[in-house]
């Protein structure tokens, strides 16, 4: 009996060295015999040639490793409905469930004050021209989800030079209120393809994703050597700063950044309403991770652009900022473009809430941010 059972173990191992043997064919060391889906007639295993974009040059099938929507080995965004695509997250739609709130509050702990802050962050408001410290926010994960907490001890003045009553603010009318903390989930941003060419992808995202102003004060005329720098300048606003530091690392992982290309932007010829515009001849070219559409963008016939499709919502999130949404429109709200107006250093073009171009005050807080990036497809 122990013999029948010793051979029986001898002829499972040489089976087993069998099937190696078969699968690391000697004649495949020198090279497999591959059909045309790439698969070794002798040992049966799948041997792509991989070339550029993670295509295979023989049988033409793309072997990507997915993660969050982008490849980790050639940085290329996987998936395009239509021409719309998510990536990356942002703080979107209110909180309603009372359970969910009642553990997020219990997370977040005590609220901010005076004597103390805890984990809670400021946004630091402008007021009168100077930041203060009255709006705080907490980021929090619950199974498996993200959420931002906001809270504001006094109310965010539609402009910079405004206080913070509730008679210059929008918060109070969007039914945001002092003193009160609401949370927000963050989201898959949605983005809308305006163009393609050259494996790239020029898109803008869906909604209003926040409210603030394109720079701080007014006043501030500035010298950088001989060329003199106005507040709606794109390249010095504070808009341009808070989107490629704010914004761009709160919203994208590591991944989704490599997705994303730095280009760089021409700022001269965009000018409002196409005439010479000194405020604009001035700027320079900017290489930005994330920046605004121009006023030449949103004009050209050939993106598809019109008063109907300009016309954008917002999110809960960029209501609580303060953003005006007009009752009149269906609760649209005015977002920024990058280029200068050309009659005043202190105005920037943008968009209003029934989808045509106008300009606005750089300090204006209440208009939205409608986010544009490049990524490679």
């Amino acid at each position: 009996m122990k013999v029948l059972k010793l051979i029986l173990i001898i002829i499972m191992v040489l089976s087993c060295f069998s099937m190696v043997a078969c699968v690391g064919d000697a004649n495949c060391d020198e090279g497999h015999d591959l059909n045309e889906r790439c698969v070794c007639s002798r040992c049966n295993q799948v041997v792509h040639d991989m070339g550029s974009g993670c295509i295979c040059q023989r049988c033409s099938v793309p072997n990507h490793t997915n993660e969050n929507g982008v490849c980790t080995k050639c940085n290329k965004l996987l998936s395009i409905n239509g021409n719309i695509f998510t990536l990356g997250l942002y703080p979107q739609t209110k909180v309603t469930d009372t359970s969910l709130i009642d553990v997020l509050n219990q997370s977040a702990g005590e609220a901010p004050s005076y004597s103390q802050k805890g984990d809670w962050v400021s946004y630091g408001y402008y007021k009168y021209g100077d930041m203060e410290n009255d709006a705080w926010y907490i980021d929090k994960e619950y199974n498996g989800e993200k959420y931002r907490g906001v809270i504001f001890s006094d109310y965010r003045p539609y402009s910079t030079i405004n206080s913070g009553a509730s008679s210059a603010t929008y918060q109070d009318d969007n039914g945001y209120l002092e003193e009160t903390v609401y949370w927000f989930k963050y989201e898959p941003i949605r983005w809308q393809v305006v163009k393609q060419s050259n494996g790239k992808a020029l898109a803008i995202s869906e909604l209003i994703i926040d409210s603030q102003c394109f720079y701080t004060t007014i006043n501030d005329i500035r010298n950088n050597g001989n060329q003199k720098i106005y507040a709606n300048n794109w390249e010095y606003s504070s808009l341009r700063q808070w989107l490629n530091s704010n914004f761009y690392n709160v919203a994208f992982n590591a991944t989704q950044k490599n997705a994303i290309i730095a280009e760089s932007l021409d700022n001269k010829t965009t000018a409002y309403d196409g005439s010479y515009n000194n405020y604009a001849n001035c700027q320079n070219n900017t290489t930005d991770n994330v920046f605004l559409l121009s006023y030449k963008d949103v004009t050209d016939t050939s993106l598809g652009f019109n008063s109907s499709n300009l016309r954008k919502r917002s999110t809960d999130y960029a209501k609580a900022q303060g953003l005006y949404s007009s009752p009149n429109v269906d609760y649209r709200g005015s977002w920024w473009l990058r280029s200068a107006d050309s009659d005043t250093s202190s105005m920037v073009t943008s968009v209003d809430p029934i989808g045509t171009t106008g300009s606005q005050y750089v300090y204006t807080t209440s208009f939205g941010v409608v986010p544009a990036i490049i990524v490679n497809i």
